[in-house]
């Protein structure tokens, strides 16, 4: 008898006087002792999957079907039984650990209180446990960390300490929704081997969401393929990677940022250059704020970046991959060479600097966030036209339109909202906001991290296209080593501050020489030298 046993479960939802049906008669096993992964893009139902084995939908989901835990019915079932099931059986990992975790309550006070709910354990006994528990997720120095926040941990540390509230009262079945998805390629796989560390070590089975293959065929024992709602493919791990028959599995398993961008002509203008730039936060203690030390956050930065070329930096999150960005946009202070379009900035004040801001846009990591939620789209995007407008010439109605479809949105889409968008969509509006300036450096913060694969390669095709045709100089920050890979011509690598390694992307890609960097492609790809063709 399989542990968990899913049989025609549909559920649907009403918005708007409108029936939306999010799952359509799912069916799947999960043995003991098994990892199966359901993957698919946003909207597929996966997360909706999940939360229906122990009833955590929302009070306006209708649910038909079977969900069978250890052979009792879920769905359903009393609300008495799902308590005792949730956290004690079934444990969950959230895809955020920021939002997931009280801001308010230390690490000892979150984890004790699973542990009095659960177990009655209080006092030095669940102190004991919890340091068992931040041990066995390898949360260094444990003992210190009992009385810390969730804000005055790294990500990594964050989803560590979320699986270990997950793992407190020994479940037969963790669900893990998309735990990885917003780490670094080295932390994505330190949490991965964790979790299958975990899963042999306490017999566990694991029902893992995603979107991102490359993680299934790491982790999965069999996989679940969902599209609009329905599994569309199923099988053991290795025969859907070696053989897939669904074409939307085809499709999956193809996106995959590929290729590199055209070759920068050459005697190309150097559009931007730094030299030793330093970002140094000073350390303040006592009643007078005495500096006690400093943040190196940017260590003696030197870089360059010419017309139509695009240069990569990649590093952890922490490395100074933004803050490096910033400081080139005098958006923070700094120290060293700022030279921009033959304009040396570090001296300059905002005033005088403001001409040039035209010249210089960012689209950032979220596209979510970044959008004003009260503004239609056409005003989103013409936004900047009414502090440059001066030095763009046309109709600023018509430049929308024109950006619009330049960046493969309907125009006449300018008069709806942000939340009327996909991600993908999203992010082409955020694109289209930096474009309409005529720009010659845009920085890329991180613009794929957030979207499905499928729509990571139409972004990528769509930053090379829009670089050809207008010639622009790109910073592209990530940690999505095969993106920066299809994207860059230049790539330095940062850790701490440092800038650890920097060359053409060949090189760098092909035989990497520092052993961070090493670190880094091993994490991404599983080896250390690639062939960069």
């Amino acid at each position: 008898m399989s542990l968990l046993e899913v049989r025609n479960l549909s559920v649907s939802f009403t918005q708007d006087g409108n029936k939306i049906d999010a799952v359509k008669k799912v069916s799947f096993d999960v043995a003991k002792g098994e990892t199966v992964a359901i993957v698919g893009e946003s909207g597929s139902g996966k997360s909706v999957t999940a939360l229906s084995t122990v009833s955590l939908l929302p009070g306006s989901a209708e649910v038909d079907g079977s969900v069978r835990y250890n052979g009792k019915e879920m769905v359903g079932a009393p609300e008495s039984e799902l308590r005792r099931v949730r956290g004690n059986d079934i444990s969950f990992i959230f895809q955020e650990p920021m939002t997931s975790l009280n801001p308010l309550h230390t690490l000892e006070k979150q984890l004790g209180e699973s542990l009095a709910l659960h177990q009655g354990l209080s006092g030095k006994a669940a102190e004991t446990r919890i340091l068992e528990l931040l041990k066995k997720v390898g949360i260094r120095d444990a003992e210190t960390r009992l009385k810390a926040y969730p804000h005055q941990l790294s990500g990594g540390q964050r989803q560590r300490v979320m699986i270990a509230m997950a793992l407190a009262n020994q479940p037969d079945l963790l669900v893990a929704d998309e735990p990885t998805t917003a780490l670094d390629v080295t932390i994505q796989a330190q949490i991965l081997d964790l979790l299958a560390d975990l899963k042999q070590a306490e017999g566990m089975s694991l029902l893992f969401i995603t979107h991102d293959l490359t993680i299934v065929r790491r982790i999965a024992d069999r996989v679940c393929v969902m599209q609009a709602g329905e599994i569309v493919e199923t099988g053991p791990t290795e025969d859907i990677f070696a053989n897939p028959r669904h074409p939307y599995t085809q499709m999956l398993l193809a996106a995959e940022p590929t290729g590199t961008p055209d070759p920068v002509p050459d005697g190309a203008e150097q559009i931007m250059h730094t030299e030793a730039l330093r970002v140094w936060f000073p350390i303040q203690r006592g009643f007078l704020r005495k500096t006690v030390g400093y943040v190196k956050a940017v260590n003696d930065a030197t870089i360059a970046v010419r017309q139509g070329e695009t240069l990569g930096i990649v590093g952890e999150s922490g490395s100074g991959k933004t803050t490096l960005a910033l400081a080139i946009l005098r958006l923070l202070s700094s120290e060293g060479k700022i030279a921009f379009l033959g304009n040396e900035l570090q001296d300059w004040p905002s005033a005088r600097i403001r001409p040039l801001r035209k010249d210089m846009q960012v689209v950032f990591q979220d596209p979510y966030g970044s959008l004003s939620p009260r503004m239609t789209v056409g005003q989103i995007v013409a936004e900047g036209l009414t502090v440059h407008g001066d030095q763009v010439a046309g109709n600023p109605e018509q430049l929308v339109k024109d950006i619009l479809r330049e960046v493969g949105l309907d125009p006449e889409m300018r008069h709806r909202y942000p939340h009327e968008f996909s991600g993908g969509q999203r992010q082409r509006i955020a694109i289209a906001r930096a474009m309409i300036l005529r720009p010659r450096l845009v920085v890329l913060d991180e613009p794929t991290s957030a979207l499905d694969m499928t729509v990571q390669v139409q972004i990528v095709d769509l930053l090379r296209r829009l670089q050809k045709t207008h010639n622009l100089a790109y910073l592209f920050i990530s940690h999505d080593l095969k993106v920066v890979r299809a994207l860059s011509h230049k790539v330095i690598v940062m850790k701490q501050g440092d800038i650890v390694e920097s060359g053409a992307n060949d090189e760098i890609f092909g035989n990497p020489q520092a052993p961070y960097t090493r670190e880094l492609m091993a994490a991404a790809f599983g080896t250390t030298v690639l062939d960069a063709g």
